[in-house]
């Protein structure tokens, strides 16, 4: 059985292989190989027995596709009951288990943008505008004051 579970930060997934000990009764060792170690023995991914089967767990890139396959004590290959799909391997008459990640989604930003706080501002109150009156020029006919008379003396 496959368990995916997507980073929301990463594109990546850690996925969580399982084998039932149904499909290996008498093991003692059962290694993880595929395509993301190679298909190296020495790089094999050992699985630990918990209840009632062998686990590990992997991150894997997002948005690939990787064979693998189960070695169970060094000489029996067994497929995943739950892959994703399979397919053949080079070898012939042989199959590859399969797990297709999808593509994430990733959010670039390490921080939280800032929140913003409200600012208490003063409310804004409009005044009505005064009223209009037509305006009345006041025509006055000012008279010119006089000019002070000379002192006669």
């Amino acid at each position: 059985m496959l368990k995916k579970q997507y980073s929301k930060t990463k594109p990546v997934c850690k996925v969580t292989f399982s084998l039932p000990l149904e499909a290996a009764p008498q093991a003692e060792r059962v290694l993880l190989l595929g395509d993301f170690n190679e298909w190296h023995v020495p790089q094999g991914v050992e699985m630990k027995k918990k209840g009632n089967q062998f686990e590990a767990a992997l991150d894997l890139a997002a948005g690939k596709q990787y064979a693998f396959r189960y070695l169970i004590d060094g000489s029996q290959w067994e497929n995943d009951w739950q892959a994703d799909a399979y397919m053949p391997s080079p070898f012939a008459g042989i199959t590859n288990s399969v797990i297709r990640l999808d593509t994430t989604e990733v959010n670039t930003t390490t921080e939280a943008p800032p929140v913003q706080q409200a600012v208490a501002e003063k409310p804004v109150v409009k005044e009505a505008a005064p009223a209009l009156k037509p305006a009345v020029k006041a025509v006055s006919k000012a008279k010119t004051p006089a000019k002070p008379k000379a002192d006669k003396k």
